[in-house]
């Protein structure tokens, strides 16, 4: 009678390798999605009709900057009527001067004259300079842009701070890619929309793994917005400050790895 170690067979040896490279590879297709824009909801041949959110311009209010000008075919006739003239201040961040509006809402232009601006949109205020420049110059051009249209970004992303936006209709996906785009520790199913409303904080989370981000009304950002990327829960672990314990939890699963790989070698190798 013979008799025969007990131990794995070498087609059962190869099937657990198997199955844990599998594990592996399942792992890291999944942690490839969470860092992909627009693909959930979004079939390929679907992304490119997906609707936009309707856009409403903000309001001018008190203490927003202005930038002005006023052109006309003579540029003798308008020199000084602009944002770099007397009555401007100039903002910081590279934004260049603008006018002030006041805490009555009223910017005060020279030659032009005081105007109330407060509550108005970009496109009627420029409006309201136009008919009253008409009366001191001929087929005046304006140009109207908000000089301090500024955001705030923290989080996750390649150089938080605050960045300033040179155009009225910005996207949450422009704002974005004015600051290096996100960490790949970023957690893109909630990034958190703070606006201010009505004297009030209101917390948004947004989705931009789906293409219905696009459908959001609060896609558009708005002046004094910040945006906060929150970190995937791996990263919030890694900076806890019991660091050292998954230090040792790793350190240890390592270890009993390696043994269950040489003992598994060993008792292959008696067969």
């Amino acid at each position: 009678m013979t008799y025969t170690q007990p131990g794995f067979k070498k087609g059962s040896v190869w099937f657990v390798c198997l199955l844990g490279l599998l594990a592996v590879l399942s792992t890291g297709c999944s942690n490839s999605k969470q860092v992909v824009y627009f693909s959930k909801d979004a079939p390929e041949k679907d992304r490119s009709t997906v609707e936009l959110a309707s856009y409403s311009s903000f309001k001018i209010k008190p203490d927003d900057i202005l930038d002005i000008t006023i052109q006309t075919l003579d540029p003798q006739n308008t020199q000084g009527v602009t944002a770099t003239s007397g009555g401007s201040e100039k903002t910081e961040g590279g934004s260049g001067s603008g006018f002030i509006v006041d805490k009555n809402g009223y910017i005060e232009l020279p030659v032009v004259g005081r105007l109330k601006v407060e509550g108005l949109t970009l496109s009627e205020a420029k409006e309201k300079i136009r008919t009253q420049a008409q009366q001191y110059f001929k087929d005046p051009l304006i140009n109207i842009r908000l000089a301090n249209f500024r955001v705030t970004v923290l989080g996750e992303v390649s150089r938080p701070g605050a960045v300033y936006v040179p155009v009225e209709k910005a996207g949450l996906i422009d704002v974005i890619g004015m600051v290096g785009d996100l960490t790949p520790f970023a957690n893109r199913s909630k990034i958190v929309l703070i606006r201010e409303e009505q004297g009030n904080k209101k917390f948004i989370n947004l989705d931009i793994t789906s293409a219905d981000i696009f459908k959001s009304p609060y896609y558009y950002i708005r002046p004094g917005d910040v945006i906060y990327a929150e970190p995937i829960k791996a990263r919030s672990r890694a900076v806890t400050l019991d660091a050292s314990r998954d230090r040792y939890v790793a350190y240890l699963f390592q270890a009993v790895s390696l043994t269950l790989t040489i003992w598994t070698f060993i008792r292959v190798s008696q067969q």
